[in-house]
């Protein structure tokens, strides 16, 4: 037998410290166990994302669309533009372009404005240089 040691047990309080301590675990503990949740239901949660996601866009596009395709231009917005004639130059060795440039012509001419479809082998801007300068084929 051992002899009997007499045991003092001082019961004191706890300190601010470890009840800090103790309250940023339970925290931690928490956080934990909803991040943890949260990892563990992720493909619902990435789901419901593209589902929320999808729904957004199928309702506002189309809204989008309307409200621009409604847009008139005011005639301040409009931009004017002013030109009394057009030239449509083309060099061609098989006559291809020669054909669009005179379909060209014919739709620059349907929208009321003259034009002139020229051959870059007979045209010489140094000659036509003062006629084109001194013509007011060209208003600001």
């Amino acid at each position: 037998h051992f002899p009997s040691i007499p045991v003092i047990t001082i019961w004191r309080r706890p300190s601010t410290c470890s009840r800090k301590v103790s309250a940023l675990n339970d925290v931690w503990e928490f956080t934990e166990s909803y991040l943890l949740t949260v990892w563990q239901n992720r493909l619902y949660v990435y789901t419901t994302a593209a589902v929320l996601i999808g729904v957004w866009l199928t309702v506002n596009i189309p809204l989008l669309y309307k409200s621009v395709k409604n847009q008139e231009l005011s005639p301040e917005t409009e931009k004017v533009l002013h030109v009394s004639g057009v030239k449509v130059l083309y060099g061609s060795q098989t006559g291809t372009a020669k054909g669009f440039a005179k379909e060209l012509a014919g739709d620059i001419s349907a929208q009321g404005i003259q034009c002139e479809v020229i051959d870059m082998k007979e045209y010489d801007p140094e000659d036509r240089l003062a006629e084109e300068v001194s013509n007011h084929n060209t208003s600001p």
